[in-house]
């Protein structure tokens, strides 16, 4: 059956807009199916918050030794709007003008699979056929489980329904996600009173000393916690919402939800080309792809953490496999990541735990202090925790940094740990790394 397409894509987001960009630079007749022209604003919108949030308190903080006027709180719906316009205008080489620039044939609908009888795409009654085909989906943020007691006679929020209007003074937000924990930060700051329910632990797929550390820096802030706690009712009991958080019945003037993400999936048939999506996402092998072989998926589409660095990532390695033989497989080890919270959390490789269970206890864990770095101090901006694991012999099994300036040096840990450079030659070429 003569195809249409080399790779059609169903994106609705970043990475699906990178690897269209990808595709389309390899000179093969590409299409990208988008349900809207716009992508979600919520991660910038979220990243916006926690920005002018800490801009603020550093505001009162100055304000306090008496070098400026009292700062002003934040306006929801004109964050909302500022993280519009960041989208709009970030990465011009994404827009669609510009993939179609490229050759990318961009539409935009509902799209839907269809077995005919190989797989088929059809949105706004026009079936495209392709030799393989990318999802590249959003995410919406999770809602109540259905077995939850009464979770719709509850009213409440979700991260994408906070932004309409004032919140009130006091917050109950439910997860122990980055989602949940940059919106206590920032509303925190804001002046709110938030009570943080942790179903698990914070950020449970993080290290375990990271964990730790956010939580008592949330304490600091006055984030009251309640650990290991599941939701398992909801009760509006006017003027008052409820929850019953393990054995712990408790009252704010509104609860937000943010136990994580959901990918978009229910309007695609999927189950129609034999996938069956998950309540965590899509599975995928190593190669990235389905349970059909000529159906791939990447980034919000798996479930997990968004992230731009992975899903970028994951894009190449998905393309690559698409249009040509399905060779590569993903290696996350050597793959930063930048979780949005104040500071940024910034991630490479293991986990302690995870380094144990693979390479023994024997290993040699870093704890550096880094305060020779000045601009933090000017800034106040020295809250933080670093962690460096290392084998025996000075080989990077992971690093962990919480602090305005990971960034810079999660990048020289990865080219180290590419080229396999053990640390103690590292400290030789790389100052910031010489008092570890």
């Amino acid at each position: 059956m003569a195809v249409d397409y080399d790779l059609v894509i169903l994106g609705g987001s970043v990475e699906g807009r990178y690897a269209a960009a990808l595709a389309a630079q390899r000179r093969v007749r590409v299409a990208l199916i988008e349900p809207q022209p716009q992508l979600n604003p919520l991660p910038l919108a979220l990243q916006t918050l926690g920005y002018w949030a800490q801009f603020i308190q550093q505001g009162q903080e100055v304000s306090a030794a008496h070098l400026l006027t009292p700062a002003q709180t934040l306006n929801l719906p004109q964050v909302l709007a500022w993280g519009q316009a960041v989208e709009q205008s970030h990465a011009p080489h994404l827009s669609p003008p510009a993939l179609s620039a490229l050759g990318v044939d961009y539409l935009v609908g509902g799209a839907e699979f269809f077995p005919i009888p190989q797989p088929a795409v059809i949105v706004n009654r026009r079936t495209l056929r392709s030799r393989r085909y990318l999802l590249a989906l959003p995410s919406t943020p999770q809602t109540p489980p259905p077995d939850l007691e009464n979770p719709d006679s509850t009213p409440y929020l979700t991260p994408e329904t906070l932004w309409s209007s004032d919140l009130p003074p006091h917050l109950l937000i439910v997860g122990g996600t980055p989602l949940a924990l940059s919106l206590a930060q920032g509303l925190q700051r804001l002046g709110k009173q938030i009570t943080l329910v942790l179903p698990d632990r914070l950020l449970p797929r993080e290290d375990r000393e990271i964990s730790q550390h956010l939580h008592g820096q949330l304490a600091a802030l006055g984030v009251e916690i309640i650990p290991q706690s599941p939701v398992s009712q909801l009760r509006h009991i006017p003027p008052k919402k409820w929850l019953q958080a393990g054995n712990k019945a408790l009252c704010a003037d509104e609860i937000i939800w943010a136990t994580g993400y959901t990918p978009q999936t229910a309007d695609l048939h999927l189950e129609s080309v034999g996938i069956t999506p998950t309540n965590r996402g899509i599975l995928v092998n190593r190669k990235l792809q389905t349970s059909h072989p000529h159906i791939y998926a990447i980034g919000n589409s798996l479930g997990g953490y968004p992230s731009a660095q992975i899903g970028q990532y994951e894009a190449t390695i998905a393309v690559k496999n698409a249009l040509f033989f399905p060779y590569h497989s993903v290696n996350y080890t050597t793959v930063p990541y930048e979780l949005n919270l104040y500071p940024p959390l910034v991630r490479i490789g293991l986990t302690e735990e995870q380094a144990r269970a693979n390479y023994g206890e024997d290993l040699v864990i870093l704890r550096p202090s880094f305060h020779q770095n000045v601009a933090p101090l000017i800034a106040n901006q020295t809250r933080g925790f670093h962690k460096i694991i290392l084998q025996p012999n000075g080989q990077i099994l992971g690093a962990h940094f919480l602090s305005f300036s990971g960034g810079e040096m999660i990048e020289a840990l990865r080219l180290a740990m590419e080229q396999q450079i053990p640390f103690g030659q590292l400290k030789e070429y790389s100052p910031i790394f010489r008092t570890c």
